[in-house]
């Protein structure tokens, strides 16, 4: 066993099994290798902060489905709960409360295959995004890689949401685009989904007509461990271009050089309804493979590189902005690629700038290499401004509704009291993306306070900014999302499944169900999807009664086909 032997949490004997079917190095008890492993990723400001994660009982390192299976059917004998993580991208993932949790890591799952004639990747769940991306680009083929980071893992990254700028063109439901799947039910059956059903040479087309298992698996956030655990996934590639990428920098001032056919458009508009109108004509000619709106501290953001001296220059130059000047910024960032032929990306180049000039914009010179689209080797920079990146809500719908949302949350932003404590946005409009070829908009509506203020451990901590920050993410996005009709994205990361699902036809009945049929010892994960829960017990104020309204408003009703 790795490390010292502690026994209090975990019986002894169930140590001697784990080793008994990894061997003893991929075993440990000993605690500062188990809180070393935890508390990373997504949702840090929420639950490391608040206390809600805590460090595993013991950590195993399984290098196959089989050895899976056996851990999982171990915990369920003894009645001991496990978590599985590979990348450590979602915090959610860590024991949450308990500390008699299994850590199930499997990092050692690393084994991946591409077929290039189908179209298709198989990985494992320790294979990460931006290596898949880079063997599918050397193969003229592209991957939808997380906004979030190219260091998130590839598989659960198609069953926790899926998505990436490159959604423009290719649906952005991940479970859409898998096509097979080998899974470890949370009682350690082993089941394979979809095409490979039928046989190991069937990873390369999706399910038939009819009801898809995967549904179960995927919902909309996944379930973070507490639904088993997948150990395998093939998922669909699309067309790129043959010409490489060619790699420039060094750690996180990487980027990779444009071929002749990619090619990267920035664009200024004078006011926020022609850019509006601009994206509108793009979607209606059909070119382009990503559409993005950079609001102005994003844009301010990017330029810092990794580099940390940049964050004083970053606020140096940010409080000197007036919020007049702020909101007229108007930049769309446009991404053509050529996929048949260098002939192809220079029509849509012309009717781009015949677009542009028919909306009043002026193209920028822009750099033809990238640093957050292929690789996503900035991700970091979303951290570097105050050390927080914390996200109130993210969701899609029409254009329409995601307007209405982003407007109502920039001017409840812009009217907090205590909006100082953060990163001011100085009433800019939330950052938005387009997706499936303009009818949709992806949209993340961010909060950032200074993590010093946040952190319990830190000299600089400030009750009083928790005190805000916490019934702000935990109510504003339901709020916004329920008032408008958005989709919401963040229920069960940051907001309460519980709480808002009456406003969603009580979909969380149908989770605590399937829990229930599919995990009757409740061994498989520790607390989702109801964690933001005990926050609410210890902290009922943070669902604000304004929340609590609007979700009973839309509880009653009425709805389409429900006129009462």
């Amino acid at each position: 066993m790795r490390g010292r032997e502690v026994f209090d949490r975990i019986p002894e004997e169930v140590c001697r099994e784990l080793e008994s079917i990894v061997g003893p190095e991929y075993v440990s008890t000993d605690p500062v290798i188990c809180q070393g492993n935890t508390g990373f990723g997504f949702g840090h400001e929420v639950y490391w902060f608040q206390g809600m994660i805590q460090p595993p009982s013991a950590i195993v390192m399984p290098k196959a489905t089989q050895e899976v299976a056996r851990i999982v059917k171990l915990c369920n004998r003894y009645g001991i709960p496990f978590t599985p993580t590979s990348t450590h991208a979602l915090s959610m993932s860590d024991p949450i409360f308990r500390q008699d949790v299994i850590m199930i890591d499997l990092q050692r799952m690393k084994k991946w295959e591409i077929d290039e004639k189908n179209m298709c990747f198989i990985v494992e769940p320790a294979v990460i995004a931006a290596m898949v991306s880079a063997e599918a680009n050397k193969r003229g083929l592209y991957y939808i890689i997380c906004g979030g980071g190219g260091v998130v893992s590839a598989a659960s990254n198609q069953y926790q949401h899926g998505w990436g700028h490159f959604n423009y063109r290719a649906t952005p439901y991940g479970y859409r685009r898998v096509n097979g799947t080998e899974w470890v039910s949370p009682e350690g059956d082993v089941y394979r989904l979809g095409s490979l059903s039928v046989g190991d040479d069937s990873w390369y087309w999706g399910e038939g007509v009819g009801m898809n298992f995967n549904g179960v698996l995927n919902g909309q956030t996944a379930w973070c461990g507490s639904m088993g655990i997948v150990t395998k996934v093939s998922f669909k590639l699309y067309p790129f271009q043959p010409e490489p990428l060619e790699p420039e920098g060094i750690g996180p001032d990487t980027a990779v050089a444009l071929p002749p056919r990619v090619r990267y458009y920035n664009i200024t508009f004078t006011s926020h309804e022609s850019m509006l109108k601009a994206i509108e004509e793009i979607a209606e000619t059909d070119i382009a493979n990503i559409v993005n709106v950079v609001p102005p501290f994003w844009r301010a953001m990017s330029k810092c590189r990794g580099d940390r001296e940049f964050k004083a220059d970053f606020w140096e130059a940010w409080n000197a902005t007036a919020p007049e000047e702020a909101t007229q910024v108007n930049i769309l960032r446009v991404l053509l690629i050529g996929r048949t032929s260098l002939k192809q990306l220079e029509y849509e180049e012309r009717v781009l700038m015949d677009i542009v000039g028919e909306c009043g914009g002026t193209v920028r010179r822009t750099r033809q290499s990238d640093e957050a689209t292929f690789r996503y080797a900035n991700t970091p920079d979303m951290w570097m401004m105050t050390g927080v990146f914390a996200g109130t809500n993210a969701g899609w719908e029409g254009v329409e509704c995601v307007r209405v949302q982003n407007e109502l949350f920039r001017d409840r932003l812009g009217a907090l009291p205590f909006k100082n404590d953060w990163l001011d946005q100085k009433k800019t409009m939330p950052w938005f993306l387009m997706w499936d070829r303009g009818r949709t908009r992806y949209t993340e509506l961010h909060c950032q306070p200074d993590a010093r203020q946040i952190d319990p451990e830190d000299p600089g901590f400030n009750p009083g900014v928790v005190q805000g920050l916490v019934p702000w993410v935990v109510s504003e996005g339901p709020y916004v999302c329920v008032k408008t009709g958005c989709t919401d994205a963040f229920a069960g990361l940051v907001g309460s499944i519980t709480e808002v699902s009456p406003a969603y036809h009580h979909y969380a009945d149908w989770l605590r169900t399937f829990k229930k049929e599919f995990d009757p010892k409740g061994v498989s994960g520790t607390a989702w999807p109801n964690q933001i829960d005990a926050i609410l017990q210890q902290m009922p104020m943070a669902l604000t009664e304004e929340s609590r309204q609007i979700i009973k408003q839309a509880e009653a009703g009425p709805w389409l086909g429900n006129p009462e």
